[in-house]
């Protein structure tokens, strides 16, 4: 059997593993967009009195990669980046929820599970109202618990209310806390990519990464992309990983 050349095709798919933890689960990078792997070395030369070196002897190497995902997932974001804790529920920002008091007072929908207020404006104009601790005027309100009491000169008044309130029993929640220098989150990877002409593959196993900057962008008429830039590193037994190549006849 010869070897040739392969054509790679595509994005490939990429899986990740958190290493730092016990029994963690392996994750893909779902609908993945762009993959790059970067190898570099800084080399050392020795001069003597001619104008090229004399010898070049390779010294510090890094190994980078940059993935990006189609997807927002709460475990992707935590096991890869963040590393800290992973809890079930969410935090849902509730915009411009249109209500007319009822008397001097608005009830919001999520009144049950409501965490915070984040602003109210007249329906009609949007002219912001200003909130107050108690005893509101014209123009003014307070919020207590999901209730929102207006003055009597805006009773019956059309607003818009803003706010967020709590879901438990389904999606993801990531708690972030400021935690201690040189606290970091390691995990392994495995990225495959295939033969267009052969259909075999390529096969990389990075045995442990961190990834040091997370990229979120939303655009108007477009995806969320996260993307992820890692950096691949010994995992302790002197041991990078392995590189497969599929053979063609």
């Amino acid at each position: 059997m010869t070897q040739a050349a392969l054509a790679n095709f595509g994005v490939g798919q990429m899986y990740g593993t958190r290493t730092d933890v016990a029994n963690a689960t392996p994750i893909a990078f779902g609908i993945l967009q762009d993959t790059t792997f970067d190898f570099s070395f800084t080399t050392k030369p020795l001069m003597g009195q001619n104008q090229f070196a004399v010898f070049v002897a390779r010294a510090e190497a890094k190994w980078t990669a940059k993935a990006k995902s189609g997807v927002l997932s709460g475990r992707l974001l935590n096991d890869i980046f963040f590393g800290q804790s992973l809890a079930g529920g969410q935090t849902v920002l509730q915009p411009a929820e249109p209500h007319t008091a009822s008397g001097t007072n608005v009830t919001v929908t999520n009144s049950a599970t409501f965490v915070a207020d984040e602003g109210m404006v007249y329906a009609g104009s949007l002219l912001p109202l200003i909130e107050v601790a108690s005893s509101p005027t014209a123009g003014q309100y307070s919020v207590a618990a999901g209730v929102y009491a207006l003055s009597a000169s805006d009773s019956g008044t059309s607003v818009l209310v803003s706010y967020t309130y709590s879901i438990t029993g389904s999606g993801q929640k990531i708690a972030l806390t400021n935690q201690l220098l040189g606290t970091t989150p390691y995990f392994s990877a495995v990225f495959r990519n295939r033969d267009a002409r052969s259909g075999l593959f390529t096969t990389w196993v990075f045995n442990r990464l961190t990834s040091s900057k997370l990229s979120i962008a939303s655009k108007s008429s477009d995806y969320s992309i996260p993307e992820f830039d890692m950096e691949i590193m010994d995992d302790g037994t002197g041991n990078i990983g392995t590189m497969s190549f599929g053979d063609i006849s």
